[in-house]
């Protein structure tokens, strides 16, 4: 079979050259995803170690600032006196006194020192008390003090976690010291059975102040064990606080829960809500793509415009979907911090967002106390790996996003009909970003709508994506398009359809009578000859129309229809329909 028609008041839906459709999706997953992140004003934390990557990781997901070291760079004192904290995780050797004495000093300045199953602390940095370490395999560890503060971000207050793993441990005579044993649980089989030593239970976490700072030991390979790894995360968090790590504050934002609507049936409103914000940062588009230069080219195609603030966008009451058809992000991938929360509110409701650079809601912004600038959250050039993440996880219905590794030559229109008044060959470059969205049941849900292409003739990237019926929004439409810099579709320096380009574009999110065909489902999965065949389709709508159904099936090299039938039934708005052919 290789398609399906579905006409709705005369517009044609088609599922077409699945095909190649599919070897381009193909390439969405093959290609490496690329954040570029700058400097910026949160804690640095200095790392090292064979075991120091996975915390690498976490702590950028965190918003902490990574600058790998060695242990004679820290002898010289190198990011000593701009970091926060110092991470040395399995070294495999030890501290040598001039890097002992430098962070000593660190430390007694306040300063903190994460020491992961080695190196050993000795001299001032070791515990002002009688100790002994172990090092060998280790059982499971339990938190003792679960109230402590250092615990505070521990998942459901987790006492014991399966470890069973190389570790480490501490003998101390100060029982104020230790806020984690190593265990045996009685009920716990061992692959591999860890060391009689720690029968004899020495800390596998414990903590001790010098001067201003503090020196912590974890004897648990914590970030690289996925067990132990949510442990890890909540250490971090407590020792750096929540209040300095900015993915944290942003996830505060973006995990509101909202009423999802399932049906759009009230919403009668065409007006577009363009965003426009006196010297807000923009990133991605070129000087010429404007508020106002894009609601020009909405009104004199007959399309409502209204303007919206920063603090419209965080308003329920100028920004939702009784008033609003679609949001555009005038600015690219920035917006305000403080808008995110209305914004996933407008997107349940069933308003639809277009966004025209980079990765959509990438770059949040939020004015300073002292200038009233506007200051990104986390300051990155293009993307950051943990704001994407975060807004993944529970705001934008997204799976990957990702960024082609060389350099796109130009644009292939792969749905002519959606871009009417564009050509099909586009000589443009800027196509760099594509996100991967998750839909609620069929994959034609996600329209790649154009693919950019290398010099050499390579697919590079489906820099804009159509998207509708998501699993969080089943009534928001998405129109993501991942072009970056000056050779934008949106730009009247670039190309002589600009004006065209936005209205297309934007005139897809503005419809709220796509009809999804969640799924093609056959009653058996091979047929004998001459035997009955029943397919059945899935339909959902957000609003109350009439489709008019075709089932075309075609003979697989000729392409020649062996069979065809057509159905008439009323969808009804938020409700599925089943049809069947027979």
């Amino acid at each position: 079979m290789k398609g399906l028609e579905l006409h709705r008041k005369g517009r044609i839906f088609y599922v077409k050259g699945e095909a190649v459709l599919m070897r381009i999706l193909a390439l969405m997953f093959a290609i490496e995803i690329v954040m570029v992140v700058t400097a910026s004003a949160q804690p640095l934390v200095l790392v090292s170690g064979k075991y120091a990557e996975p915390h690498a990781s976490l702590l950028e997901e965190l918003g902490a600032r990574i600058q790998w070291t060695t242990l004679d760079q820290l002898a010289g004192g190198v990011g000593l006196e701009a970091a926060r904290m110092v991470l040395l995780a399995h070294t495999e050797r030890p501290i040598p006194e001039p890097a002992e004495k430098r962070l000593e000093n660190f430390v007694r300045n306040g300063g903190i020192l994460f020491l992961e199953l080695t190196p050993f602390p000795t001299g001032k940095l070791a515990p002002p008390a009688p100790y002994q370490f172990v090092a060998d395999w280790a059982p499971d560890l339990e938190l003792t003090k679960i109230d402590d503060p250092l615990f505070a971000h521990v998942p459901a207050k987790q006492k014991v976690w399966r470890y069973g793993a190389w570790g480490s441990g501490i003998f101390v005579v100060d029982e104020a010291f230790i806020l984690a044993r190593w265990i045996f649980p009685p009920e716990r089989t061992f692959a591999q059975q860890p060391s009689e030593a720690f029968r004899k239970q020495p800390a596998a976490i414990a903590m001790w102040k010098l001067g201003k700072g503090h020196v912590i030991f974890v004897g648990a390979a914590t970030a690289l064990i996925n067990s132990t790894r949510p442990l890890a995360r909540a250490l971090h968090i407590a020792l750096l606080g929540e209040e300095n790590l900015p993915i944290i504050q942003l996830t505060k934002h973006v995990e509101v829960p909202v009423k999802i609507a399932q049906s759009a049936r009230g919403l009668t409103t065409q007006t577009v809500g363009v965003f426009r914000e006196p010297k807000f940062p923009r990133i991605g588009l070129p000087d010429d793509v404007t508020p106002e230069f894009i609601a020009s080219a909405l009104q004199k195609r007959g399309i409502s415009v209204t303007f919206l603030s920063a603090s419209d966008l965080a308003s329920p009451d100028k920004l939702n979907a009784q008033k609003i058809n679609t949001l555009v992000l005038s600015y690219g991938p920035t917006v305000p911090l403080d808008a995110l929360p209305n914004i996933k509110r407008f997107l349940a409701e069933g308003g639809g967002l277009v966004s025209p650079a980079g990765i959509p809601l990438s770059v949040p912004v939020k004015r300073s106390a002292e200038q009233g600038a506007w200051e990104a959250v986390i300051t990155a050039q293009e993307a950051n790996t943990g704001v994407v993440m975060v807004l993944f996880r529970h705001m934008l219905p997204f799976a990957k996003a990702y960024k082609v590794r060389k350099q796109p030559k130009y644009c292939i229109v792969l749905r002519p009909d959606l871009l009417p008044n564009l050509p099909k060959l586009w000589h443009l470059s800027g196509g760099q970003w594509s996100v991967v969205p998750v839909v609620d049941g069929s994959q034609h849900l996600a329209e790649p709508i154009l693919a950019s292409i290398s010099e050499d003739g390579d697919v590079l990237a489906l820099p804009l994506i159509f998207a509708y019926r998501f699993r969080q929004y089943p009534c928001a439409r998405i129109v993501a398009l991942g072009f970056w810099g000056e050779s934008h579709p949106w730009s009247r320096k670039a190309w002589k359809y600009a004006e065209a380009a936005i209205v297309d574009m934007i005139r897809l999110a503005m419809r709220r009578d796509y009809i999804a065909i969640r799924d093609l489902m056959s009653d058996q999965p091979c047929y004998l000859p001459n035997e009955k065949v029943t397919l059945t389709a899935e339909l959902v709508c957000p609003v109350d129309t009439l489709a008019i159904c075709k089932l075309l099936i075609r003979e697989r090299e000729s392409g020649k229809v062996e069979y065809r039938a057509e159905r008439k039934i009323a969808v009804k708005g938020g409700e599925l329909q089943t049809l069947t052919f027979e």
